[in-house]
């Protein structure tokens, strides 16, 4: 048996997000230049740190307005499955594996989740937890993580082979992932990727397959290396079997969350285990072009412990074994003009010696994995393996299954028109039928049209150079094109990304916005005063914007600075939701403004009823620093003492062990109260 087939998935799960039509000029990453390097580390090792980090998302849309509400529902699955292993894709959710499973046994071989819920994890926002998630173009969860994929089938001899690709905007690249079992009998899965740049400029790219494992206290990680890099107040070298005290190769007994990226000379052959008690567990391995290697953990902590049970159902933990294209995940790879990368990964089930996998000597426990690597697929027969797959990765899709996004077709297009290169070694179909509305003003930008200014609220933007110079070209040769609204806004857009922004603001401010793109011309210009240190003309916009639109939590809490600096936090608060409706996100805000206007029982009133924001950010510790300083304040307030930042200071630490569960989503070091409340000694 070797089979494709689609399958309906039934399970609870939230409301897919939506795409904000509000352009994201947020920095993603915050470039480090003077970071410190480990002198262990030779410096051809870190000459591509930083490098390949774009600014903001863009062209790309936020994807939010999901909830914390689940119902039963389904998701269109595509299932790959021989005699040995079933795996289950979902194209719509970037062709996450949802599932790999040992059939012999019933045996689950990824944290698989349970439920469809979503967190402000992604660079888009919107991502999820479990499975293996294939992270693309650059730094960060990909852009395709709550978005369609291209999925289609080819044939290879007469094995069925799924084919995933997309266009990815922000490095200009056509990118596909072929999956697929040898035989009948393989007990691993396949992948085989390519990555091409068809430009006669160089780009960079990104990589990164994270795959989600079950955690339990015996769960152990074994790479070939005893030394990873971490990046902590600069890149260092430590052993993960021996860090700190600790054997961070069992990650149950870690306190903080952490990204150990595994240290791999040139010429290892790269892979990676996760097994439990049992000596049973995953086995991942790769081609050398994969060359990176990293254990994620969320640590023991009180908020280590809660992210998994926010992103699922209570009690699943997992950690994430990742392998990538780089060493590590502040890098990306340079793409050389017209090149390609390509390579093989394999997932598949292994189990050994417990007595062996869990010795306390870490290279006893190495050298058992690295024999039965060598033993079930050796390095010649997955270069074996890769040499056919890349002819088959040079072949055009028999039938489509599932339609990605119009983007790539809107490309092909633009080639045409500027008699650029087309799509070289990489022969997918990217269909006319692919265009949508999202495409349509650009597709009149092409025709030497200018598109009707609703386009404006449509969540589409371009902002490669090709298309850059377009914009400036019509703006010079169009009659109209100075005063008209969509491609002023699309020009000030472009400028941002590009730095220009006293450019773009003065363009937008000599703009006669039309009544529907009020609030979203008028936030731009909002940031855009911000950014150019003017307050009061920033605060003055942000309340068009909330005017214009009312109740949008993104909104309120972009403006929510410009009015608490301006000292109008009681202006801020009629624009807060005090509703039975009001979702979390609104209600911390309504307790974080009535905090600052000292009304301290009302604030208490909203923090005493637990609730969750849908759209807690990794990293985010909003909700534990609120309920910490109502702790302080109603302490100064019983102590008859005036509560200011140094009193907070001086007494937070009297309330940190206490901090509610569901407001916990700190990623530092547990207490030692947190390790005795969680796992008794």
């Amino acid at each position: 048996m070797n089979d494709l087939y689609r399958f309906q998935m039934t399970l609870p799960l939230c409301g897919f997000p939506s795409e904000s039509n509000h352009p994201s000029f947020r920095r993603i990453w915050k470039p480090q230049p003077q970071m410190k390097f480990d002198p262990a580390l030779p410096p051809d090792e870190y000459a591509c740190f930083n490098r390949g980090i774009p600014d903001t998302i863009l062209p790309y849309s936020s994807q939010d307005g999901y909830t914390r509400d689940r119902r039963t529902g389904e998701l269109a699955t595509l299932v790959l499955e021989n005699n040995r292993l079933r795996a289950t894709f979902v194209p719509s959710l970037g062709g996450r594996l949802w599932s790999l499973l040992d059939k012999r046994d019933g045996r689950e071989l990824l944290y698989s989740n349970k439920v469809l819920q979503f967190g402000r994890l992604a660079l888009r926002n919107a991502w999820f937890s479990g499975g293996i998630e294939w992270n693309v173009g650059f730094r960060g969860h990909s852009p395709f993580t709550a978005s369609d994929l291209f999925a289609a089938r080819l044939t290879s001899g007469d094995r069925p082979v799924l084919r995933f690709y997309e266009w990815e905007r922000v490095t200009g690249t056509p990118f596909q992932m072929d999956c697929f079992f040898t035989d009948d009998d393989s007990d691993f899965l396949f992948t085989a990727v390519k990555i091409v740049n068809p430009d006669a400029a160089a780009t960079s790219t990104y990589w990164w397959s994270n795959t989600a494992f079950p955690e339990t206290p015996d769960t152990r990680v074994i790479v070939p290396s005893e030394r990873a890099i971490i990046h902590q107040n600069g890149i260092h070298l430590v052993h993960p079997s021996d860090h700190e005290g600790v054997d961070a190769t069992y990650p149950r007994r870690v306190s903080a969350a952490i990204d150990y990226f595994y240290y791999m000379p040139a010429g290892t052959r790269p892979w990676e285990a996760a097994v439990q008690k049992d000596g049973r567990g995953l086995l991942c391995t790769s081609t050398k072009v994969m060359r990176g290697r990293k254990l994620f953990l969320w640590g023991s902590s009180q908020g280590g412990r809660h992210w998994p049970d926010f992103l699922s159902e209570p009690g699943t933990p997992y950690i994430e074994i990742q392998s990538g294209l780089a060493k590590t995940q502040l890098e990306s790879v340079p793409m050389p003009p017209e090149s390609e990368f390509f390579w093989v990964e394999s997932f598949g089930p292994v189990a050994g010696d417990p007595a062996s996998l869990h010795d306390q000597d870490y290279r006893i426990a190495m050298n058992a994995v690295a024999a039965e690597v060598e033993r079930r697929l050796p390095e010649s027969k997955i270069e074996e393996i890769a040499a056919r797959a890349r002819l088959v990765s040079n072949r055009t899709p028999e039938a489509i299954l599932h339609h990605g996004s119009g983007w790539g077709a809107l490309e092909l297009r633009r080639r045409i028109a500027d008699d650029a290169a087309p799509f070289e070694f990489a022969p997918n179909i990217y269909p006319e039928s692919s265009l949508g509305p999202l495409q349509e003003p650009w597709l009149e930008l092409l025709a030497g049209r200018l598109p009707d200014s609703a386009a404006i609220k449509l969540p589409g933007w371009q902002t490669s150079e090709a298309w850059y110079m377009r914009l400036q070209t019509a703006e010079t040769d169009l009659p109209g094109a100075a005063s008209h609204p969509w491609l002023q806004y699309q020009l000030a857009v472009n400028e941002c990304k590009r730095g220009k922004n006293i450019t773009a603001l003065a363009r937008l401010e000599r703009l006669n916005i039309p009544s529907f793109a009020i609030s979203i011309i008028e936030r731009v210009k909002a940031l855009l005063y911000t950014m150019q240190k003017q307050p009061e003309q920033a605060l003055s916009a942000w309340m068009r914007v909330l005017n214009a639109e009312p109740g949008n939590d993104m909104l309120l809490s972009e403006a929510m600075d410009s009015f608490m600096d301006a000292g109008r936090a009681a202006d801020f608060l009629q624009h807060l939701s005090s509703g039975a409706e009001a979702g979390g996100r609104m209600k911390y805000l309504r307790a974080k403004t009535l905090l600052a206007l000292g009304r301290i029982d009302e604030a208490a009133a909203i923090l005493d009823k637990p609730f969750e924001v849908a759209d807690m950010a990794e990293g985010e510790i909003c909700l534990s620093e609120l309920w910490l300083e109502l702790q302080t304040r109603l302490k100064a307030r019983d102590a008859g003492c005036r509560w200011d930042a140094v009193y907070h200071a001086a007494h937070r630490a009297d309330y940190e062990n206490d901090i509610p569960w569901i407001f916990d989503f700190r990623m530092t070091a547990a207490t030692v109260a947190e390790k005795q409340k969680q796992y008794p000694v």
